[in-house]
């Protein structure tokens, strides 16, 4: 009995601590951040309200979320089966390293194929058994059909999202790409632990910045910025060489 209470006592607090750490990682991300208009179903979600007409996202309510829809995806048999989609391009690196990780379905670009879900007679015909979308404003087709072949859907909503068909939400910024890699990192995390792949006390080594959406000029102003840290300016080229010159006279 003792071992038993023991052992009850450590999970609390290891959960206890991950609790806190993730909600640092989600604040850090930029996670709690919502827009500036609102619809009625997300205000049980909202605590406060800046000077800029930013809402402000609760966070406890964010990580529970998470856990409920890590747990309606550990739970489908073949992970495949549970499908992402983003028509956003900020969420499409995300959604691809999470069905990397995780072993689901991602689609392949940002434009969902209408019939996907409801015509047998498309190429790209699918039969899932969860689907995930990074916004349903955006992706609002793929959660229309899959309202029709009664498949759950799970989205991530900021304040001013629609939550027709949507069974699971989870509110937080859907617009940065920090706070998008941050929420999927953390869903692949809980799924794999859930799984029984990853211990609740083993750290998870893929890094979120992984998970990131890089813009081709993103990744030129970063080349830009690593060669004129390795190469010394111009200035200082001057400097050592009218130093040299000084020592030879």
């Amino acid at each position: 009995t003792k071992q038993y209470e023991e052992d009850n006592s450590n999970l609390l607090m290891t959960e206890t601590k991950q609790y806190e750490e993730d909600v640092l990682r989600l604040l850090a991300s930029r996670a709690h951040i919502g827009a500036e208009d609102i619809t009625f179903p997300m205000k049980r979600y909202v605590t406060a309200k800046t000077s800029k007409r930013t809402h402000i996202f609760n966070l406890q309510s964010t990580y529970e979320k998470i856990k409920l829809a890590a747990w309606l995806i550990a739970s489908v048999q073949k992970l495949s089966d549970v499908i992402l989609v983003s028509g956003r391009t900020t969420g499409q690196r995300a959604i691809l390293k999470f069905s990397q990780i995780v072993g689901t379905t991602s689609t392949s670009s940002s434009r969902w194929i209408p019939g996907t879900l409801t015509n047998q007679n498309t190429l790209k015909f699918k039969e899932p058994r969860v689907l995930v979308v990074t916004d349903p404003k955006q992706d609002k087709q793929a959660v229309i059909e899959a309202s029709y072949v009664n498949i759950p859907c799970i989205a991530l909503c900021n304040t001013d999202a629609p939550l027709d068909y949507v069974d699971v939400v989870i509110p937080c910024n859907n617009r940065d790409t920090r706070s998008i890699s941050m929420v999927y990192w953390l869903l692949a995390r809980e799924v794999l632990m859930l799984r029984g792949k990853l211990k609740r006390s083993e750290k998870f080594n893929v890094m979120v910045d992984l998970f990131f959406h890089r813009d081709a000029d993103m990744i030129k102003t970063d080349e830009v910025d690593e060669k004129d840290e390795d190469e010394p300016k111009k200035s200082d080229w001057d400097a050592a060489v009218a130093k040299d010159t000084d020592n030879l006279d």
